[in-house]
């Protein structure tokens, strides 16, 4: 099932939410499962106004309920393929992204605007496995992919979205992260992590009914996986397009191996109002960084404070504007994890 929240609707009208809409989704973004009593106690308006409000982003398809996945944890690694295409014909075009729609090892495929035409996050075991699935992937068209570039992700940090309302934002972070000890898992929790990744989570009970199980069994397996850090927890999904938000990826390069500069980066996007997710990546660049904004302007004004925080040790900056997600699994997570959208 394809959970993507396309980056732009262009055809679709903007949805304006209401302020008492932002205030629910800044609450809830993060902890799901939150009960309509305790949001409707910090907003002072009664449960059923949160209830019915919280259904009607779901009805208009603004937000959708996730699992978010900490795959590093299963022994897996993600893995980013960046290119672009020098044969422009759309057959072409269409067999290619078909084919990394349905392989299983695919969490996310997207097109892009800027340096690449295409981002795709490889779920493997290792770069050698990645070279086997990429073979696999460009089979009969490996001749008209160019500029690719590979970069194997270390860590993606996944923020909650401060614009909404920031005052109200969760501090947490959803967190993917390599681990020294892997979390085995059996064909039951298995069934569990792929039914979580790959469709909207509603209630333990319809997990139960999806994958077969007994609900006392799912309700257990949940809670030990969400102690071994396999779950890193349940949130809302925002589908920015329909509000008229468009999604950049900053691919950031950084002058030496300093670790207080890298920290610097990290603590910029964690407060920032703007910022959605941040990659560590090995490669070209050092960095990725989502930022969402209705205003393209606001990239420039991001990118002089990233220069300030780290007292100009920034060497390079690129922008892809994100167009569109062909496909997005949620397992582990769009962006790793984007979150990152995300």
């Amino acid at each position: 099932m394809d959970l993507a929240f396309t980056t732009a609707h262009l055809a679709d009208p903007v949805i304006n939410l209401t302020a008492r809409e932002r205030d629910v989704f800044a609450l809830l973004e993060f902890d799901l499962e939150k009960g309509a009593e305790k949001i409707a106690k910090q907003l002072r308006i009664p449960s059923s106004t949160v209830s019915y409000t919280l259904r009607r982003l779901i009805d208009r398809d603004i937000i959708r309920p996730r699992c978010f996945i900490n795959s590093f944890k299963l022994g897996l690694h993600d893995v980013g393929f960046f290119f672009s295409l020098s044969e422009q014909s759309k057959s072409s075009r269409e067999k290619l992204i078909q084919r990394f729609k349905q392989d299983p090892s695919v969490a996310y495929f997207g097109s892009v605007l800027g340096d690449y035409q295409y981002v795709a996050v490889i779920l493997c075991h290792g770069l050698s496995e990645f070279s086997t699935i990429i073979a696999r992937l460009t089979a009969d068209h490996g001749e008209i992919i160019s500029d690719k570039c590979i970069v194997p992700r270390l860590s993606v940090r996944r923020f909650a979205r401060k614009y909404m309302n920031p005052r109200l934002a969760s501090k947490n972070i959803l967190m993917l992260e390599s681990s020294d000890g892997e979390h085995k898992i059996d064909p039951t929790d298995a069934k569990l992590i792929m039914a979580l990744g790959n469709n909207p989570f509603k209630s333990l009970r319809e997990l139960a009914r999806l994958t077969g199980l007994p609900l006392a069994t799912v309700d257990r397996r949940v809670k030990q996986l969400r102690n071994a850090g396999v779950i890193q927890g349940f949130f809302y999904d925002l589908n920015i397009g329909r509000l008229g938000i468009q999604s950049f990826r900053l691919l950031v390069r950084i002058q030496g191996l300093s670790c207080s500069v890298r920290q610097k980066v990290i603590d910029l996007c964690s407060r920032h109002s703007l910022a959605s997710y941040l990659i560590e990546v090995l490669g070209s660049w050092d960095f990725e960084i989502g930022i969402e904004t209705t205003d393209p302007r606001n990239i420039s004004s991001f990118v002089e404070e990233l220069y300030s925080a780290t007292e100009c040790r920034v060497s390079e900056v690129k922008v892809l504007t994100e167009l569109e997600d062909f496909i997005c699994r949620h397992y582990p997570g769009k962006l790793g994890s984007g979150a990152p959208r995300a």
